[in-house]
């Protein structure tokens, strides 16, 4: 019998390891369907009952695979000291309120390689341009893209842009077919 992961039934307080670690599984799985304040609520709900001393009590690396997905999808967790796994969690989960992205945060959060594709990355590029006012329109995004682009994609885009923007071409489609297979993940 599969574990219940209902959050109004689950309460971390005198379950093992084992029964924790399944619980956070099944969260994973289920949050890749969310994002944005949807995904902060439902795990704000989901953790409500969980404290410092039951995290410590959980797979680290499946805590750092949740805020690895939490961040993928929109939600803000500060992990500017990644080791401190726990405290990530438990912090991210005593907000009260959804946390605004500031704009070091977003190009810290982009540059970074969580492991998200850069389509990703984009897209969360795109919704924070849109939500600071930027004119929605190619000549903006094509404006923009360079401050979340780093090394060889950023040295790319600079060779390239002129004869893109000649050609009519996409700067973001050119650089994701110029860098996708696994030697540049």
């Amino acid at each position: 019998m599969a574990p219940n992961t209902n959050p109004n039934e689950f309460d971390p307080e005198g379950k093992n390891r084992t029964q924790r670690d399944t619980y956070v599984e099944g969260k994973l799985k289920k949050y890749k369907e969310a994002e944005d304040v949807v995904l902060w609520a439902i795990f704000k709900q989901d953790f409500e009952k969980w404290s410092l001393n039951h995290l410590w009590q959980t797979s680290f690396l499946l805590l750092s695979k949740l805020i690895t997905l939490l961040k993928s999808n929109g939600m803000y967790v500060d992990d500017t000291k990644g080791y401190l796994i726990t405290e990530n969690v438990a912090t991210a989960a005593a907000q009260r309120e959804p946390h605004e992205w500031t704009k070091t945060e977003v190009i810290a959060h982009l540059r970074k390689g969580s492991g998200d594709s850069f389509k990703r990355k984009l897209k969360i590029f795109y919704g924070y341009c849109r939500q600071n006012g930027l004119p929605n329109t190619p000549k903006s995004y094509r404006e923009a893209l360079p401050h979340m682009l780093r090394d060889a994609a950023l040295s790319y885009y600079w060779d390239n842009i002129n004869l893109w923007i000649v050609q009519g071409k996409d700067p973001a489609e050119e650089i994701i077919t110029r860098f996708k297979g696994p030697e540049h993940q």
